[in-house]
């Protein structure tokens, strides 16, 4: 017989004690330690469960369908009891240090609605970085923190959820602050150019028109309901291995020339900074104060922060399509924790 998971009001996971996975095989986060009250909102649900269902994964190096029934069957649990029912679906290791810190500031709760809301929207490089992005408000209260990121987006992609974001009713939905992250994607049906039906070529006239259609919309949706919005400066990429480089300059101009037509639009290039060396290009940065051999720092004191060829940040890619990165990802970590800083303590709009 099923017994009910522990109600209340006990906050959302902590797991930055000190044995927080420190022991070998790290310290077990029951029931109670997820425990949160019923009722979640929709996104922050399937948002928590698909985390929890990845990275359990990850530890058994399940395939993608095991993980999918897995997040499926913690939204059930939620939907039931409003909380994931860890006993029953996995162990969650408190070892899972990223996991532990990304619950906490995304999952707000009832009880304790957040003053502040980040709704952040973008491609791959969002998505690599999003668990980074939680870990970047560890310690800062008040923020409920959501990422809208899938592997080849563009602006077009997101303006309706832009716009159902800013018209939600629910304060740890409705955004106070918005971040859109983009690197100049053209492969989804809404960068068809409508006069043929054919993707506009990355680099084009009509490619460089149309972003700047999306941008007019995307910045004046969020100037029309006063919430700031940052524009992140697009990442560098390898000129060795992409003949793109040029165009995404070009992108970003018109990008600053959009953001300047609207009150509230800021230009931020910190988190285009943090993986890169004097903002040129570099497939490797000197490591944090702890990243040691065992998160990939070299003997020079080096590490990477990019793929080959030099667009993401995964070290090892993804030869096999976008799943998790099997290994410790500086250039994410970087990224992600350069955007949370950003939303904290953004930059001047261009136009008050």
């Amino acid at each position: 017989m099923q017994t009910a998971p522990p109600r209340g009001n006990e906050r959302m996971i902590s797991c930055d004690g000190p044995s927080a996975g420190l022991r070998s095989g790290g310290v077990e986060c029951t029931g109670r330690d997820l425990a949160s009250p019923k009722g979640l909102p929709e996104e922050i649900a399937q948002e928590i469960a698909q985390e929890i269902a990845r990275r359990i994964g990850r530890e058994r190096g399940a395939g993608l369908g095991e993980i999918d029934y897995r997040a499926a069957t913690i939204r059930k649990d939620f939907a039931q009891w409003g909380v994931p029912v860890v006993n029953r679906t996995a162990r969650v290791l408190c070892g899972l240090v990223a996991m532990c810190i990304y619950l906490a500031p995304t999952a707000a709760s009832a009880a304790t609605p957040p003053t502040h809301v980040l709704q952040a929207y973008g491609d791959s490089l969002l998505w690599e970085s999003k668990a980074n992005i939680g870990a970047g408000f560890k310690g800062v209260s008040g923020w409920a923190v959501h990422s809208h990121a899938t592997p080849g987006y563009s602006p077009c992609d997101w303006l309706t959820q832009e716009k159902k974001d800013l018209a939600s009713k629910n304060v740890a939905i409705k955004p106070t602050v918005i971040v859109l992250e983009f690197a100049g994607n053209s492969w989804t049906t809404c960068m068809a150019d409508p006069a043929t039906g054919e993707l506009l070529v990355v680099g084009s006239q009509g490619w460089l028109d149309k972003y700047r259609r999306d941008f007019d919309q995307f910045f004046g949706a969020a100037s029309a309901a006063a919430v700031p919005l940052l524009v992140l400066q697009p990442v560098t990429v390898n000129p060795m291995a992409t003949p793109f480089v040029n165009d995404l300059d070009a992108l970003f101009a018109v990008a600053v020339q959009e953001a300047a037509r609207y009150h509230g639009i800021a230009v931020e290039g910190r988190p285009r900074a943090a993986t890169s060396v004097a903002g040129a290009f570099a497939m490797r940065v000197p490591c944090l104060a702890n990243e040691g051999t065992a998160r990939g720092c070299g003997p020079d004191g080096t590490i990477l922060v990019r793929e080959p060829p030099g667009l993401h940040f995964c070290p090892t890619g993804y030869p096999n399509g976008f799943t998790a990165c099997p290994v410790y990802s500086s250039g994410a970590h970087r990224y992600g924790l350069a955007i949370a800083a950003s939303a904290i303590s953004p930059p001047a709009p261009l136009l008050a």
